[in-house]
């Protein structure tokens, strides 16, 4: 996955991350956005989340219109992929 965004502390942010590296992959519906977590230090925010620490998750929010279709070609893939 590699997308960016604007982030009020770092500004411009570009993240890659494999999905071999994601682990307790979940989608939310209502919200329409994907959860997982990654198992190793992240390159950005490494003080904002610490991959020893179970409740901390990483979330990519979804518009409605993109979320099914994310859902039904992206999704298997990753869950696939993922440990």
């Amino acid at each position: 996955v590699a997308y960016a965004f604007q982030h009020a502390r770092e500004k411009r942010i570009d993240m890659l991350m494999h999905y071999k590296d994601m682990r307790n992959v979940t989608s939310d519906d209502k919200k329409t956005s994907l959860s997982f977590r990654i198992c190793k230090p992240l390159e950005h925010f490494s003080k904002d989340y610490d991959p020893t620490n179970t409740a901390h998750v990483l979330t990519i929010p979804f518009a409605k219109a993109d979320y099914a279709g994310f859902k039904a070609k992206v999704l298997p893939l990753i869950l696939s992929l993922s440990r």
